[in-house]
């Protein structure tokens, strides 16, 4: 699997004003061209008569805030982790990453930040367990898990963890942005 490569689909203008091509497969393909600074074109591509269709997410399109927050992403995945931060670096915040649980919990003690994006599968410390150590730290900050299994039986242990809400896997950016408009709103 090549990581960036020139967009097949591009009429070369993309290219040319300095952006990038990101294929990503897992389990389906999911293309994510960034166009730097005003575009992401997200498409998950299917054949319908042998044409490929795709949707168009522009950042801050759904959003009147200009916050830009500090957003900590723990996620072990490396595509994941790159896809998440170009999201958030395009939509204006910034982003730190932690590879596991227990990195997450330890910048959360040392640094500030807005939100946090959780994964629940995570190496050293799980996304659950890490939250349920923030929670008794007494940090109130809002944390989202991310997870491709958004069943009853995670949900109520994310939530007796002390999590705010979900993100399914994989990524929709605007789910995302719905999500960094809420604490936006809520921080001001």
């Amino acid at each position: 699997m090549g990581l960036f490569s020139k967009n097949p689909h591009s009429d070369g203008h993309a290219e040319q004003k300095g952006g990038m091509f990101l294929e990503i497969v897992k389990y389906t393909v999911i293309s994510l061209i960034l166009v730097a600074p005003f575009r992401i074109y997200v498409a998950q591509p299917f054949i319908v008569s042998g044409e490929s269709m795709s949707k168009t997410f522009e950042p801050n399109a759904l959003s009147d805030f200009t916050r830009n927050l500090h957003v900590l992403v723990a996620e072990d995945g490396l595509v994941n982790q790159l896809v998440l931060v170009g999201l958030l670096e395009l939509s204006g915040h910034r982003a730190t990453v932690a590879n596991n649980g227990r990195e997450a919990s330890e910048l959360l003690v040392s640094q500030d930040f807005d939100v946090c994006l959780m994964d629940l599968d995570m190496p050293e410390l799980d996304g659950v367990e890490a939250t349920r150590q923030i929670r008794s730290r007494g940090i109130g900050l809002p944390i989202y898990a991310m997870t491709a299994h958004h069943d009853k039986h995670h949900a109520d242990q994310c939530h007796d963890a002390g999590m705010n809400g979900f993100l399914t896997k994989p990524i929709n950016p605007i789910d995302l942005q719905r999500i960094l408009d809420t604490v936006a709103r809520v921080g001001k």
